[in-house]
């Protein structure tokens, strides 16, 4: 991700009973961690990892999901990419910007399928 011009990476995990966020500068390779935060009782006991846990055992790289994210806009460049999860499905989030048009690819992480595309400012 970027944050006025400086790209980092951000990473976020659970556990049973907490929650943990890290930030990674990515020119310096410097990390930030927030303090963990407890998780409510009804997502703890591995709740909340079960919903939340991405599945990165078969991921397609980052650059092929960059690729088949600026191949479905037409042009362009990937500026941002995001690993998420929505019901049931792990898939990256691709930033494609050409000019001043920005466009948002989700691709299924495991096939490389364009699950959606949304059009930004």
């Amino acid at each position: 991700d970027s944050d006025w011009g400086s790209y980092f990476y951000k990473i976020e995990g659970v556990d049973d009973q907490k929650e943990y966020e890290a930030r990674i500068d990515a020119q310096n390779e410097k990390m930030e961690t927030e303090n963990p935060e407890t998780l409510d009782r009804e997502d703890q006991n591995g709740q909340k990892k079960k919903e939340d846990g991405l599945a990165v055992d078969k991921l397609i790289t980052i650059e092929e999901a960059a690729k088949i994210a600026v191949d479905k806009v037409g042009s362009g460049t990937a500026t941002d990419w995001d690993l998420d999860k929505d019901l049931g499905t792990t898939y990256w989030e691709v930033k494609v910007k050409n000019g001043n048009q920005s466009t948002l690819v989700k691709i299924n992480s495991e096939t490389g399928e364009v699950l959606s595309t949304e059009q930004g400012d």
